[in-house]
């Protein structure tokens, strides 16, 4: 991803514009500081958190977590 988006943000300095860029351009510059922002310790630590909170809700409403369709749990790694 940082290769890409090197890529693209060289051309934008090239150009002094953005006006150049393609869809698929754009769409990498405004997705790369979203990635970024998710591979911190803190917002990986925040999402368990919510998934953690999210299995206990299920537990207590009477299921098993383990039999609810998508529900996964976030490792540390």
């Amino acid at each position: 991803m940082e290769g890409v988006t090197s890529d693209i943000i060289k051309k934008i300095v090239a150009a002094r514009s953005v006006h150049g860029l393609s869809a698929t351009g754009r769409a990498m510059v405004a997705l790369f500081p979203t990635v970024q922002m998710l591979r911190t310790d803190a917002r990986r630590k925040q999402l368990k958190g919510q998934v953690d909170r999210l299995h206990d809700v299920i537990k207590r409403a009477g299921w098993d977590p383990n039999n609810v369709e998508g529900f996964e749990f976030l490792d540390e790694g």
